[in-house]
């Protein structure tokens, strides 16, 4: 038998500034009202506790400060602390001082009404005097002047790249006598304009708006209508809310997604903006139709021939001459000529050490080869020496591929003399990755933060005239403002590109990395091309895009011709494998695992072409692919899987996977690796021959769709499927079994908690299935470390029905201790189940929050009585609500814990709101990386 515990993980992800691990204060000494107003700071002594009141009116709000100085001497023994209380004596704003003197917070309120300002010192101390001074600031007064829309650019559009300015709507704003906030209500459009008849759907399959305030550049971070809305003929009324910046122009941009799959290279877009609606009065534009129209574009094909901007292309499976498992030259393949093939520098200077080959590696990653350089001597140039300016452009760059970073300092580098006046180069930053464009200096980018060290990782650099880019599987990582910086290098005398090492002429800085591939342009991808690369390195290599710590964030791959071959498929952008063949750029990966990259762990699934799983079928046609991910759950049966079979089927794996097939791809074989998977008599025990792939055209395996498919090979843990994937079988599969006794997968471990029933100590648990199971141990522990046996509970057996436990433990002293429940089989095999800790019932309080600060994680703990309804709500620390992690959770009664992963959290400060029955407390919760 085998228990697993199921983990609920609430992950938040806001934004607010970090504050001190000291308790917010929320009551005082209600004192009277005051009565900010514009102009000076009036003043009044205060003395800590109080509350004061104020009011605020419903339209033109101001904006409130606030300054207080807590009367220590300015020996800082004390924080000033200033909290906004709002109608409902919530907190909405807050400021600490650090242990200074003074506190100062500006706050503007979102409605109007009655609020409160508290004045207090550390841990919320009365009775101490201060100085508040206050005031307000009233809003800027404001007119609308003008409207109209400009054509936004005249460059063709790529039927592969999203986004793209159809027209730039301006709205401008002057000083004025109007107060309060102008705010577009609705934008009238249509898809016609000044050259187009009529609306051609099939080239658009999305429109946007965003707007960017006061900046002409566009950028797709706020959009007016979230989501955007689907092409139509006739008026489009868009309705949204977007508050204008004061003064100046605010520039919106209506933005095209062309059709890959449908559009048709040639045919012309265009629209018009016939109105604009400010705070619910209509405006029409000066110029509604700008002159001019885009023309649709074929996708340029990435990477491959086709485009003049290709300059270097190394991939360790091609063009790779290996002598006694040495690499003794590595070909560029990108036809560009401009480095040469890259041999082992044969003379530097003397005190230089002498250079030697990398070592070659096959079937390293996802049976791809690699390049091994030592970190010590090995490394490779270019055979030839060549001008800066012929590689890389002045301000557009793109330059990717995929490594391993382990050790050392420099991996990249070409640079026009060796005391640094201009280069471009890669090297560690702590176990993160620089990126120097120009200089090491100014255009050094070492804002990248994540760790890649031992990790394979798909990277990409690009540059423009403002900004350099770094990122990880896709993920924006480091963006370094260089305006005013452009790769201006010797024009006269050349140098070669080094590789695992510095340039060599004076200093050597060698790195420990293995390196696959190296992809370069000279100018910026924009995105959909960049996509279609990442695309192509993805299912190569086995590595998921938008996913460096298993997120599920979702993202869509293309194919060279633009044409989408994985789209947006949310829920189940998790450990994402292709197989595929793709002859622009030469892609033919016809088996796929996932590698573990920024995740650090793998997928349990491996896909073939073809029946021969060992030597693998060719696929027949170009751009034909298989791609699937997994909905990331857990790898065992549950509650809820156990009920979502068809008949014949007792269990399935709570792990589902979707796929999506792209041209002409036949029978595929997919392997599963079950060696951890629990079965009757611990991990890797399950009868393989009672497993069965189950196949769904909806991802429910009740019936009457679901195919049950036989293994077609079986050796030790591992299990082989054969089936021919289409859209009459559907694209969802997943793993049950035909025998709840020999292939259980395994059965389910519900919970165990620990609370106070009258006064003592109850521990309680559940299954929801129990196979050969003779009894529960529990253990009790001062310190989690060092357990006893305090008592064995008989267990039931076998049964598939759920069981609920008890023990009462009447030894518990008053101290904390921490409880451990395993399970033990009739054939003596023990498994650990839970350890949880455990307050005494006489200190226990409601809700504990540990630990605070925190850096991974956070542990919510809550006594409740049964029934109590429990929910949290989280606002940031000018009193938004942010979210509401837990909202009507019934509680089972005695301890609950509740898991918060901060993996992708800043830094900052929480405040945790709970309402359990009808009590409420409220708690402030610390990110700290």
């Amino acid at each position: 038998m085998h228990l697993s515990r199921i983990l609920i993980a609430v992950a938040l992800a806001v934004y607010v500034n970090i504050l001190p691990a000291k308790g917010q204060c929320s009551s005082g000494n209600y004192i009277g009202p005051i009565n900010p107003v514009p102009g000076p700071y009036q003043t009044m002594p205060v003395v800590t506790g109080d509350l004061y009141n104020f009011w605020v009116p419903a339209t033109c709000i101001p904006t409130y400060d606030f300054s207080f100085c807590a009367a220590d001497g300015g020996n800082a023994v004390f924080d000033s602390q200033i909290t906004i209380l709002d109608q409902n004596v919530l907190p909405v704003a807050y400021n600490d001082d650090f242990c200074g003197t003074q506190s100062h917070l500006t706050f503007t309120p979102l409605s109007g009404g009655t609020y409160y300002v508290l004045v207090n010192t550390k841990w919320c101390a009365g009775g101490d005097p201060g100085v508040l001074a206050f005031r307000a600031v009233d809003p800027p007064l404001t007119t609308f002047v003008s409207a109209t829309t400009v054509q936004a650019s005249a460059n063709p559009v790529t039927l592969c790249d999203a986004d793209q300015e159809i027209l730039r709507m301006e709205v401008n704003l002057s000083p004025g006598t109007i107060c309060g906030n102008f705010t577009v209500d609705q934008f009238r459009i249509t898809m016609n304009g000044s050259t187009i008849p009529g609306t051609n759907a099939n080239d658009v399959s999305n429109l946007h708006i965003y707007y960017t305030g006061n900046s002409p550049v566009m950028s797709s971070q706020n959009e007016f209508v979230p989501g955007g809305m689907l092409p139509a003929p006739g008026t489009m009324n868009w309705n949204g809310s977007q508050t204008l910046q004061y003064g100046g122009t605010n520039y919106f941009w209506l933005c095209y997604d062309p059709n890959g799959a449908t559009g048709t290279p040639g045919n012309l877009l265009d629209a018009e903006c016939l109105q604009i609606t400010i705070n619910g009065t209509p405006y029409t534009p000066a110029i509604t139709s700008p002159g001019g129209s885009r023309t649709l574009a074929a996708c340029s094909a990435y990477p491959g021939a086709g485009d003049p901007n290709f300059k270097l292309w190394l991939d360790a499976s091609t063009g790779v001459t290996v002598s006694g498992g040495l690499v003794t030259q590595w070909d560029d393949i990108s036809g560009a000529g401009i480095t040469g093939n890259f041999t082992v520098l044969s003379s530097v200077n003397p005190w230089i050490t002498p250079q030697t080959a990398p070592v070659y590696v096959p079937n390293i990653l996802n049976g791809n080869a690699g390049v091994r350089f030592d970190g010590l001597t090995s490394s490779l140039a270019s055979s030839n020496l060549f001008l800066g300016s012929s590689l890389y452009d002045q301000n557009f760059n793109t330059i990717m591929g995929v490594v391993k970073q382990k050790s050392g300092v420099v991996w990249y580098k070409w640079e026009d003399n060796a005391w640094g006046a201009h280069r471009v180069g890669f090297e560690t930053n702590g176990n993160a990755l620089r990126f120097d464009f120009d200089d090491d200096v100014v255009g050094k980018n070492n804002l990248s933060t994540t760790s890649i060290a031992h990790k394979d990782v798909i990277f990409t650099a690009r540059t423009d005239p403002s900004f350099s880019w770094v990122s990880f599987n896709s993920n924006m990582d480091g963006v370094k403002n260089i305006t005013g910086i452009s790769f201006t290098p010797d024009p006269v005398n050349p140098y070669y590109l080094a590789i695992g090492n510095n340039e060599l002429s004076v200093w050597e800085f060698p790195c420990e990395i293995d390196m696959y591939e190296l992809i370069q342009y000279d100018r910026k991808l924009v995105q959909g091309e960049l996509r279609m690369v990442e695309t192509y390195l993805a299912v190569k290599y086995g590595i998921t895009l938008g996913n460096n710590r298993n997120n599920g964030s979702s993202l869509s791959y293309f194919a060279t011709n633009g044409f989408p071959v994985w789209v947006n498929k949310t829920g189940y952008h998790n450990y994402v494998i292709g197989i595929g063949r793709d002859n622009t750029s030469s892609l033919n990966q016809l088996k796929s695992t996932s590698s573990s990259s920024l995740n650090g762990t793998t997928d349990v699934l491996t896909i073939s072409n073809g029946t021969n799983f060992a030597s693998p079928s060719a696929f027949g046609v170009d751009r034909s692919y298989f791609i699937c991910g997994n909905n990331n759950l857990q790898l065992m049966s549950t509650a809820s899987s156990i009920l979502d079979v068809p008949p014949g089927i007792m269990t399935r794996l709570e792990r589902v996977w979707q796929g999506q097939e792209s041209g002409t791809v036949g029978t595929i074989t997919l392997e599963y690796d079950l060696s951890n998977v629990p079965g009757p008599s611990g991990v890797g025990t399950n009868n393989l021959n009672d497993v069965r792939l189950l196949v769904s055209q909806n991802g429910v395996f009740a019936p009457p769709a679901t195919i049950i498919v036989s293994p077609s090979f079986i050796s030790g843990s591992t299990v082989r499927f054969q089936f021919d994937f289409t859209p009459a079988t559907g694209y969802y599969f997943t793993i049950g079994s035909v025998n709840w006794t020999t292939a259980p997968l395994p059965v389910v471990f519900d919970y165990f908690s620990a609370g106070c029933d009258d006064n003592r100590m109850t521990l309680k648990w559940r299954v929801f299935s129990e196979t050969n199971n003779d009894y529960f141990s529990i253990d009790r522990s001062s310190d989690g470390m060092m357990f006893e046996n305090i008592a064995l509970i008989p267990g039931s057996g076998t049964t598939s029905q759920p069981v609920n436990y008890q023990y009462i433990d009447e030894a518990m002293g008053d101290d904390a201790v921490y409880y451990a429940l395993s399970q033990t089989d009739y054939n003596g095999q023990k498994e650990m189940l839970s350890i949880i800790p455990a307050q005494p019932c006489a200190s226990q309080d409601m809700v504990i929050i540990a630990p605070n600060p925190a850096s991974e994680y956070i542990t919510i703990r809550v006594n409740a009585s049964k029934n109590d309804t429990l929910s949290l709500k989280m606002y940031d620390q000018a009193g938004r609500l942010l979210m509401r992690p837990v909202d009507g959770y019934s509680c089972r009664g005695g301890m609950e814990f509740f898991a918060i992963n901060l993996a992708d959290m800043p830094e900052g400060i929480f405040l945790l709101h709970i309402l359990l029955g009808e009590k409420t407390e409220t708690h402030k919760f610390i990110r700290m990386k």
